[in-house]
């Protein structure tokens, strides 16, 4: 076979003279709180500008704070530079098709930013597996001063160390996704998502690498998902019932440099120095005291970590179970512009309202793009799709917009298109030197392209039908001389007040930012 398990790869109870007898539980894993993003620009691709790297705030388990910095090689490929960094819970970076992203992780004093030796700490990566026909298979590296890693006792994973440094062990994925099946809470995990993931142990790391390989072809990115749980150790099922861990595979070279080190710690006259500790771990104890007190919303970064949410702005899949019902879904589709179909609607008695009440996490909502239908992407051929009679179950690509304000003055700059009753325009061309230029050109990690909506003027709902009625007495009722989908009245309005300061407020789409 092209990718098996070696002789160098070794279970716990098996060839380890360091710890021949033991086997790690939930709490020989140490925790690493990851905190926030607090800079984005991975191989320089953005969307943040400055520094080279995606940087976290995270803190040990120790309660020590860290900055945790991920650098990427050049030739990283991302289609979505925006969705590096936190999707829910959990860190995430994406990779194109055949492609990989060579990461290096250093850590850093949170205060003077200088290079430390960590604490000791977990790293989990979720949801190794490939999409359809064996499309964007997924393989993560690692190298570097990790321990331990642990896999669930039916994995999916096909696990391989390089023969030449015990240093390096691979794990590829093998099991087909099923969407969706993306992890939500990590302590909390499905029978299934338990086995496409595995954790692993690092001790007085310094740095590790993590290569993130799409090693087939696939049409979309893949998306790596990873956080300081040792969930293989410590998660359980939705239904509270244990999950079985399965192999450890453990870095003996590491393991025994480790245990020098203990040793020889062990040889110094060590009373007076715990008796130091002690007095120092008292005062540290009351100084966090004092400090939560007084850092509430830092505090609340910990306890929001397990908090269940919505899904958020960004790409995702959901799967929906039909039976005998339709869809359900009011959409906005003006034909010919080659856009996807927007979601006005989710209608009572449909298949759509029934998944949004049994899966709170990935309701679909109004304005939600549907960007795939299985496995068309081709807007025309999805709406088709959506029109047609629902199998048993119905797998669609969403995309699910940011919404935020610009402030205009003087010409809008774009061609807008809009059905009589669609929920905002869509822009359908940006005109150089008009204010969405100008916006694109100051703000580029938040640029607005073909396809994006316009959905409110100065606070106020944007409906190409009341703005047929919004027209001039002069015209008479119902007439529109700008032809059957018009936003008239709309480009009106923004002329008539081209020389006041006004607002917009815009959704945009991370898949009409790849089409651009």
């Amino acid at each position: 076979a092209p990718f098996t398990v070696n002789n160098e790869v070794h279970p716990i109870s098996m060839f380890n003279s360091v710890q021949s007898e033991l086997q790690p539980t939930c709490t020989d894993f140490p925790r690493l709180h990851i905190l926030e993003v607090t800079h984005s620009n991975l191989a320089g691709v953005g969307p943040d500008s400055g520094p080279e790297g995606l940087y976290y705030h995270v803190r040990s388990s120790n309660g020590r704070d860290f900055e945790m910095r991920v650098h990427g090689a050049k030739g990283f490929r991302c289609l979505f530079p925006k969705l590096n960094g936190m999707h829910g819970m959990f860190a995430t970076v994406n990779v194109a098709s055949k492609s990989s992203a060579n990461l290096r992780f250093t850590f850093h004093d949170w205060h003077t930013k200088q290079p430390v030796v960590m604490d000791d700490f977990t790293i989990t990566f979720f949801d190794l597996d490939h999409g359809y026909g064996n499309a964007g298979v997924e393989e993560v590296v690692i190298q570097g001063d990790w321990t331990q890693a642990v896999v669930a006792e039916d994995t999916t994973i096909l696990v391989h160390q390089a023969e030449s440094s015990e240093h390096k062990i691979a794990f590829k994925a093998t099991e087909e996704a099923v969407r969706p099946d993306e992890p939500k809470n990590p302590l909390h995990l499905t029978l299934r998502q338990f086995n496409k993931a595995v954790s692993l142990k690092f001790v007085k790391a310094k740095s590790f690498t993590a290569d993130l390989k799409v090693t087939t072809t696939s049409q979309y990115p893949r998306f790596f998902e990873f956080l300081g749980e040792a969930s293989i150790l410590c998660a359980s099922n939705p239904d509270g019932s244990q999950l079985p861990s399965g192999e450890v595979y453990v870095n003996r070279a590491q393991l025994e440099k480790t245990e020098m080190e203990i040793q020889h710690f062990h040889g110094f006259n060590i009373v007076p120095v715990l008796l130091g500790l002690g007095m120092a771990v008292l005062l540290t104890l009351v100084g966090l005291y004092f400090w939560f007190a007084e850092s509430p919303n830092l505090k609340g970064y910990v306890e929001m970590s397990f908090q269940e949410d919505k899904q958020g702005p960004g790409i995702f899949w959901v799967t929906i179970p039909t039976g005998q019902l339709k869809l359900g879904l009011l959409l906005d589709a003006p034909e010919g512009i080659s856009q996807a179909p927007m979601i006005k609607e989710v209608l009572t008695g449909g298949a759509a309202k029934n998944f949004n009440e049994s899966n709170p996490y990935y309701a679909i909502e109004p304005f939600d793009a549907i960007i795939g239908y299985g496995n068309l992407s081709d807007p025309q051929e999805v709406l088709e799709a959506l029109y047609s009679k629902a199998p048993d179950e119905v797998s669609l690509q969403l995309d699910r917009p940011e919404k935020f304000p610009i402030p205009v003055k003087g010409s809008l700059g774009a061609q807008l298109d809009a059905l009589e009753d669609s929920y905002g325009a869509v822009i359908m061309h940006i005109e150089p030197g008009g204010t969405l230029a100008k916006w694109n050109e100051e703000n580029p990690g938040r640029t607005v392209n073909k396809g994006d909506r316009i959905i409110e003027l100065r606070g106020v709902d944007f409906n190409a039908r009341k703005g047929w009625k919004m027209r001039s007495t002069s015209q008479p009722e119902g007439e529109n001389p700008f032809g059957s989908r018009s936003n008239s009245r709309f480009l009106e309005e923004m002329e008539e007040c081209r020389d006041i300061e006004r607002e917009v407020t815009v959704l945009k789409y991370l898949s009409s930012e790849s089409r651009t």
